[in-house]
């Protein structure tokens, strides 16, 4: 999935499972634009992206992404962990037991049980997570740890479509007055003051080359 804070989906999806590696800014951005606790209007609804979905609302988003599953029968019938139901398959969240179980349609093949199955993710703003806004974007700003933010930058394209873009190790050599202040592997730790207007200067030399998500409203 990519774009519009979905990119969030991105937080929880692990928000830095956008990229091999990962960059962490020690000030919000851009610094002279104020927290946003709302998704704007046009972000709202619900949006798609190669069968999976998100579900954005006033302060919280859901995804739900599908991943195509199989499993043999006799492991089915000798673990506790599933039970076959009217044609369904249901999985016991460990963490909430038998009120977790969740049931997915199956079809069965040479003793093989195929299925989707949904995994879900829901993120609301806050203290931690809010987003701030840009001359032509919006800026997702995600807490990590006590003194660090990760950023994405989100395109409301049209009324139809939201995309939303992260960094890359490259891009860095595209910015001037940029910081760093630690790396360490795939980490970079960053120090930067961007306005609005150094944000919009910094898209026009491509920086954020790395688009991971891509949205489309969905019809109902």
């Amino acid at each position: 999935m990519k774009q519009l804070l979905f990119t969030l989906a991105i937080v929880g999806m692990g928000l830095s499972l956008v990229s091999c590696d990962q960059f962490y800014f020690s000030t919000p951005q851009p610094i002279d634009a104020k927290n946003i606790y709302e998704f704007p209007n046009e972000a709202r609804g619900s949006w798609t992206d190669n069968g999976d979905s998100i579900i954005v609302g006033r302060k919280n988003f859901i995804s739900v992404e599908y991943s195509e599953k199989k499993i043999a029968k006799s492991e089915v019938k000798s673990s506790s962990r599933y039970k076959l139901k009217r044609d369904k398959i249901y999985i016991t969240d460990t963490e909430k037991g038998l009120k977790g179980r969740r049931g997915f349609p199956y079809s069965l093949k040479d003793d093989t049980l195929y299925y989707k199955e949904a995994e879900v993710f829901e993120l609301a703003l806050g203290d931690e997570t809010f987003l701030r806004k840009g001359e032509q974007v919006y800026i997702l700003n995600t807490k990590h740890g006590k003194n660090w933010y990760e950023i994405f930058l989100i395109e409301l394209e049209d009324p139809e479509t939201t995309i939303t873009r992260y960094l890359k190790a490259d891009d860095l050599n595209k910015i001037k007055d940029l910081k760093r202040l630690h790396v360490t592997h795939n980490q970079y730790f960053l120090e930067a003051s961007w306005t609005k207007k150094d944000l919009t200067a910094l898209l026009q030399k491509g920086v954020f080359s790395d688009t991971i998500l891509v949205l489309n409203r969905k019809k109902h």
